[in-house]
């Protein structure tokens, strides 16, 4: 009767990835998502290169303007639910990845029906307007169906959001808690 995003759901699945295909999440990722959709500039680690290549994080802003710096947050445990550090020219190429059709092979990590499967809804929200596919939510604003996923950290939120039939993405990435970057 309730659908619940659950961070260790996601970390569980890294974990069951890392077992079944015998290598480290950040090393699979990399190998069979990142290479091949020519993701340069994205890491699932901790790699101190791409933290100095990370936006400064922020705090929400204070009554008087200024904002705190936030650290980087590093979420180890989970890193398959938070740990990923990219661009948005990267995250584009990700976004195109939705739209292809075909069988799997070279840049084409996913077999189109898979895709479309990770597209539909598996849950349907009480309120008949939106739901959950598989690493996807998924909602109708007015006559088009928008699928997507965001995150936040502190001092950081994104969202990744497109349609299918047009054939169109958007990214947001903030760096500051009060960003909302569903506007």
């Amino acid at each position: 009767t309730l659908f619940k995003y659950s961070n260790l759901a996601v970390s569980l699945a890294g974990q069951i990835v890392q077992k079944v295909s015998g290598e480290a999440y950040a090393d699979y990722v990399q190998k069979h998502i990142f290479d091949p959709l020519g993701m340069e500039n994205s890491s699932v680690n901790s790699d101190k290169k791409a933290h100095e290549r990370l936006a400064t994080g922020y705090g929400r802003r204070m009554p008087d303007g200024t904002r705190d710096v936030r650290p980087y947050q590093d979420v180890k445990g989970i890193t398959p639910a938070g740990n990923i550090t990219s661009t948005v020219e990267d995250l584009a190429r990700f976004v195109s990845l939705q739209f292809r059709n075909g069988r799997r092979g070279g840049s084409q990590i996913l077999d189109s029906r898979t895709l479309h499967e990770m597209h539909r809804v598996h849950w349907l929200c009480p309120d008949w307007k939106g739901g959950y596919g598989i690493g996807f939510f998924v909602s109708r604003q007015g006559d088009r169906t928008i699928i997507g996923h965001g995150g936040a950290l502190d001092g950081y939120r994104s969202t990744i959001v497109f349609n299918e039939e047009e054939q169109i993405g958007v990214i947001v990435l903030i760096n500051a808690n009060d960003g909302d970057v569903d506007k």
